[in-house]
């Protein structure tokens, strides 16, 4: 358990935290859950949540599930690909 508690500390310290604010992690094999209360300055033009948001979310999960099961490696994305459509 050493290991999730590592990776929620690494989580934890990012700087870009100080402008996403409110974000929680949990952690388990292989599952990584966040979750960010929205504000109005996390939105675009439109008045929605705004691209970077999605993808910061998305890839810090990806990533976090990903690392629980690698604790001898810092992995990296080297590729990610979002595709919002409207229906």
């Amino acid at each position: 358990m050493k290991h999730f508690e590592r990776l929620l500390a690494i989580y934890k310290a990012a700087p870009i935290h100080n402008f996403y604010e409110g974000l929680q992690m949990t952690l388990s094999s292989k599952k990584c859950k966040i979750s960010l209360p929205l504000k109005p300055t996390y939105f675009h033009a439109g008045m929605a949540a705004h691209g970077s948001v999605y993808f910061k979310l998305l890839d810090d999960a990806a990533y976090f599930a990903c690392q629980t099961e690698i604790e001898d490696y810092f992995i990296v994305t080297t590729n990610f690909n979002i595709n919002l459509l409207r229906r």
